[in-house]
């Protein structure tokens, strides 16, 4: 199997909740609205209804919304609201990156793999979130996330959209995920796919199954077939070939 795409989860796998800024993010909204924590602010996110922002262009109007919501019978006024709407687009700002991101990603871009990206976070600047941290948006053919779609993982007609959108066949694509449904799902439709989990201590290669994204692009490329395509060969390491 030729892998030319690599579809990557972002929350747990590329990035994740830095818990000293989610507890600075916290700091603020408590700050505006005494009787608002994080955990109750968290709670009411949890069971929104939606409607969730379908693009970057509708997240001011979903922010204005969710925080009158949220802060119904507090007694707050206008500019409370517009200091807890400011402060809810910044929250990109809770993000961190893991050690191994950024150079996996180089080390797939520099042997010609295509990246990109598919999460199940609500809210679509997911952009925002990667300049945040460090990470290129550039290096991503595609960013979507369930709300862009309309549809999310681990329903198959998520990865069939992001596919399309790429142009490319779900054969040649690769998924790497921290959710197992997720893994399970994309491998029900023939596509090599990766569970991460940052809690093992070690990878277990025979099952796909990886400790961190150190390891994965010689993986890919140890694919039956990529050998030869490929200007990295497959017992060469990210680390390796950028050093």
């Amino acid at each position: 199997m030729n892998i030319r795409t690599v579809i990557f989860d972002r929350d747990n796998t590329l990035l994740y909740f830095e818990p000293h800024a989610l507890e600075a993010f916290g700091a603020q909204i408590t700050i505006v609205a005494p009787h608002l924590s994080l955990d109750s602010v968290l709670a009411v996110w949890s069971n929104w209804p939606g409607p969730w922002p379908r693009d970057s262009a509708e997240e001011s109007a979903f922010w204005r919304h969710f925080w009158n919501s949220a802060t119904e019978g507090c007694d707050l006024d206008d500019g409370q609201i517009n200091a807890l709407c400011d402060i809810g687009a910044t929250y990109y700002t809770c993000f961190a990156t893991f050690d191994d991101t950024a150079t996996c990603l180089q080390a797939l871009q520099t042997v010609g793999m295509r990246l990109a990206l598919l999460t199940n976070f609500e809210l679509p600047s997911i952009e925002r979130t990667l300049e945040h941290v460090g990470v290129d948006p550039g290096l991503f053919a595609l960013v979507a996330s369930q709300t862009t779609l309309g549809v999310r993982k681990p329903d198959p007609r998520a990865f069939y959209a992001v596919a399309d959108m790429l142009g490319e066949s779900l054969e040649y694509c690769a998924v790497v995920d921290d959710c197992s449904d997720n893994v399970n799902a994309a491998r029900s439709l023939g596509m090599r796919a990766f569970l991460i989990d940052r809690n093992r201590s070690t990878h277990d290669f025979a099952n796909d199954q990886l400790a961190s994204l150190e390891p994965l692009p010689s993986l890919l490329l140890d694919s039956p077939g990529d050998k030869g395509r490929h200007p990295l060969r497959s017992d060469v390491t990210s680390y390796d070939m950028l050093s």
